[in-house]
């Protein structure tokens, strides 16, 4: 028995193909049919083989922050891309025809990921909850002598209530003023320059909500 005959019973087997095994032995000295019915099988066997088409969109549903970008990406579970769509009616993205993009969301609902290769087409889609930002608000300015000392800012917070740790104070125009969310008076009394009697320093406070994690700030 050839080598050839040897492979094509194999296929034949692979397939279950029974009808077939009779017709192969029938035809076993015709080498150009023998030739084609290998052929055959061999193309059947690389489709037969060929890992289903599965994408999808990593880390799955999403919460989104309004005024913000949601960084979307695929996740290749089996098969080969050739190419992709993103599809949504609440979001608007970067680029609609690669494996990464930019969303921007302007309500919550679906996202879709279409991806395909050459012989199946497949989908994956999640939900994107749209939240709005935290509301902020610190209290009203104030006016301190050099000699204040320090100034625990997390006592100025009108809003979230308390003093939520994951809320960090910084001075825009002088970074060294504040210091674990601490104002230092005398630094800022040391970058008064004459003639000036008196130095603003502008503070923001910025707070992110822990469940949906988005900022804002006051």
């Amino acid at each position: 028995m050839t080598s050839s005959f040897k492979i094509l019973l194999s296929l034949i087997n692979f397939f279950k193909c029974n009808h077939l095994r009779s017709l192969a032995s029938n035809y076993y000295n015709d080498t150009k049919f023998m030739k084609k019915l290998l052929s055959c099988l061999l193309i059947l066997s690389a489709f037969g083989t060929q890992a289903q088409l599965d994408v999808q969109i990593k880390l799955g549903d999403r919460n989104a922050c309004t005024n913000s970008t949601l960084l979307l990406i695929d996740s290749i579970v089996t098969g080969t891309p050739t190419s992709y769509e993103w599809i949504s009616s609440i979001a608007t993205f970067s680029s609609t025809s690669s494996s990464i993009t930019q969303a921007s969301v302007t309500a919550s609902g679906e996202v879709i990921l279409k991806t395909q290769d050459a012989t199946s087409t497949f989908y994956d889609t999640i939900y994107v909850t749209l939240n709005n930002p935290p509301v902020v608000t610190v209290g009203n300015n104030q006016s301190v002598c050099c000699d204040y000392g320090n100034i625990n800012l997390n006592f100025s917070i009108n809003t979230p209530s308390g003093t939520p740790s994951l809320g960090v104070w910084n001075c825009p125009d002088n970074p060294s003023l504040v210091a674990s969310n601490v104002f230092s008076s005398v630094t800022a009394c040391g970058l008064i320059s004459a003639p000036s009697a008196a130095i603003a320093s502008n503070l923001m406070y910025t707070y992110q909500d822990p469940a949906k994690k988005c900022f804002n700030r006051d």
